[in-house]
């Protein structure tokens, strides 16, 4: 039982690894996506006006 403890705990962690490497990259890149966006957005409405 304790052998499955410590091969269970670093499987565990390293999944939440991965799930937080993989939600800083998917905010990283939306927040990219929102600047690119705002950015011509306020080019197109500073041309327009």
């Amino acid at each position: 039982m304790a052998d499955f403890l410590t091969i269970s705990r670093p499987v565990r962690s390293a999944r939440r690894g991965r799930l937080s490497d993989a939600t800083a990259r998917a905010v990283t890149a939306y927040a990219v996506f929102a600047a690119a966006f705002g950015f011509t957005l306020a080019v197109v409405v500073g041309l327009v006006h």
